[in-house]
């Protein structure tokens, strides 16, 4: 039998290992440095785009992190959706 781990503490590990994985971490270099270049070479339209740049990026940071307090409804045995009462 297998054992039930919650999903969302094992997506939370999952997330802090890929985060400080060295992948991870030239992940968040490299978009922290095309973010610099960007506000490097174009800060007026930046600045005129900032309020979209600020509502998109916090609706994927939520969108992101909110998916780890719920469970998927994906079933990994099957490779299918549940599809409840089909």
């Amino acid at each position: 039998m297998k054992e039930d781990i919650p999903i969302a503490s094992t997506e939370k590990r999952n997330l802090k290992q890929m985060i400080t994985s060295p992948t991870g971490l030239g992940i968040a270099s490299l978009v922290a440095l095309g973010g610099y270049l960007v506000w490097d070479s174009y800060p007026a339209q930046v600045a005129v785009n900032l309020s979209l740049i600020l509502i998109l990026g916090v609706c994927f940071g939520m969108h992101f992190f909110m998916h780890g307090s719920h469970g998927s409804k994906y079933n990994k045995s099957d490779d299918k959706m549940d599809g409840g009462d089909q």
